[in-house]
């Protein structure tokens, strides 16, 4: 019982302290700014490592006879939000509505994609044929651990 309500307070005590961190300002950096420069002519400003992932993404897809993917920005704005949540509530979870691949602890984009391409269904969700369209994000948490986020459409 004890342990329970220790639990409790431990987690009230982080919610609280990120109520107040969003308050001040996001905590949440990605580790380099983000480049303006446009990417498949989308208007989104890309993160290095995010300009890197839709680059060797679709090399893979390219190897695989694939279209390449486009950056969609606003299904680029929603895995933006799913990862900012993840990495706040340090919390690896799906959200809804989209083919989505998500990852933690993997430090660089080498390795989360190397992860991926190992999983069948990640893998799947990147060769599939039917998803044109992605988001990307990957952001850390203050004590670096990295949490990653694709989201594919239509």
């Amino acid at each position: 019982m004890r342990t329970k309500v220790l639990v409790c307070v431990v987690l009230f005590s982080l919610l609280c302290g990120l109520a107040e961190a969003r308050g001040r300002r996001s905590y949440l950096q990605s580790s380099v700014a983000p480049d303006t420069s446009s990417v498949a002519d989308d208007p989104a400003p890309l993160y290095p490592a995010e300009k890197e992932m839709l680059v060797q993404i679709n090399v893979i897809r390219e190897r695989y006879g694939l279209v390449p993917f486009i950056l969609d920005s606003a299904i680029h704005a929603l895995a933006r939000r799913h990862c900012i949540w993840m990495t706040r509530a340090r919390s690896m979870t799906h959200g809804g509505g989209y083919a989505e691949n998500i990852a933690m602890g993997q430090p660089n984009v080498e390795s989360v994609l190397s992860s991926w391409m190992n999983s069948s269904g990640h893998r799947a969700n990147i060769l599939n044929p039917r998803h044109t369209k992605i988001g990307i994000a990957g952001y850390t948490t203050p004590e670096g651990t990295a949490f990653w986020c694709q989201r594919f459409a239509r």
